[in-house]
């Protein structure tokens, strides 16, 4: 089973904006979650006739883990925007997860 392979711990970190959900601040709550974090390479994306580097990892984990494009994956001291999440194969298994390098603001 691909949940043998969740050897790491992260966190997914929701943002909070003042406004939303009726608050006056910026809030950040993390969950923690079990996953399997790789490196990427050979991932780009065109876009205004550049290359740029598309993602730095991809993780994978539980399809029950709330994970989606605008959070924020903490996992070894750093930070990364979750910048693509998949149900792959439709199946409703595990999610994949493509994570850049980057911080909360």
């Amino acid at each position: 089973m691909i949940s043998d392979f969740y050897t790491e711990t992260a966190y997914v970190v929701t943002r909070t904006l003042p406004g939303d959900f009726s608050t006056s601040t910026q809030t950040l709550s993390k969950t923690t979650i079990a996953c399997a974090i790789n490196p990427v390479s050979g991932n780009e994306r065109i876009a205004g006739g550049k290359n740029s580097v598309y993602a730095d990892y991809k993780l994978f984990c539980s399809d029950s883990v709330n994970l989606a494009e605008g959070k924020y994956i903490e996992w070894q001291s750093n930070t990364y925007n979750v910048v693509f999440v998949k149900d792959t194969f439709n199946m409703g298994h595990h999610k994949l997860a493509y994570l850049k390098a980057g911080e909360v603001k």
